[in-house]
This record gives structure tokens, sequence and C-alpha cells, in this order.
């Protein structure tokens, strides 16, 4: 299932999928056509019923990042689930405001005139 907002200004991850989105780890970054569409793998609630989500951003402007390199787990010790979700704004489409994901490992700042949430298991 696919949802779009046109305006993501107070609108919670949690509505847009339908379900409690607490728990989220994110899984891989994917980046395509040199940057201009972004797609965010997660899964919520890994140690119990996983749900799988990407978030796809469109036409992305800027992408700014950030490496907490301090934070990464010694070699062997990683978290299988991933990056460990702390903060999410969804920002708002047409360039107006940046999605920002925060991460124990990164933080992503990008800029983009689209935004969908597509689940596999809504």
């Amino acid at each position: 299932m696919e949802r779009k907002k046109d305006n993501m200004i107070d609108i919670k991850l949690s509505d847009l999928l339908g379900f409690d989105a607490n728990g989220t780890f994110v899984k891989d970054i994917q980046t395509s056509n040199f940057g201009k569409q972004v797609m965010i793998e997660c899964i919520c609630n890994p140690r119990k019923e996983a749900i799988s989500y990407r978030i796809v951003l469109e036409e992305c402007k800027s992408i700014t990042w950030q490496i907490f390199t301090e934070s990464f787990d010694p070699p062997g010790t990683e978290d299988p689930n991933g990056a460990d979700l702390i903060g999410l704004n969804l920002g708002q489409d047409q360039y107006r405001s940046a999605f920002v994901a925060h991460t124990d490992v990164f933080e992503v700042l990008i800029r983009y005139r689209d935004l969908k949430i597509i689940s596999d298991n809504a």
C-alpha cells in the first residue's frame, strides 16, 4: 500500500502508516538518479511482528548527512536490525522544509518535492 500526503506539517509517521511506528530501525538508504530520489528502507518492531516499509523522497534538491562515527558498534557487534530511529520530522513537500531522520548512527536532512510511504504489510 502506498500513501502520500501533500502537507506533512503536524503529520506523524504512525498516522500515515496506520500503525504505531515506535521501535523503527533504518535498514538501508538508497539513492538513484544522482540523489534526486532517496529511498529509506525501515523495519518496525523487529523483535515481535516485523513490519517493513519504505519512505521515498522524490525530486530531492539537497541532501545533508552527518555520520556519528563515535556511535558505531565494534565490528561483529552491530545491531542486525539497523540504525535505531530516534527522531523523525517528515518536513513539508515542495521544498518548504526539510525531512530529517536522526538515528544512533547518522542524521540526514533532505529537501524534497514529494514524499511517499510504501508499506508491504498494510
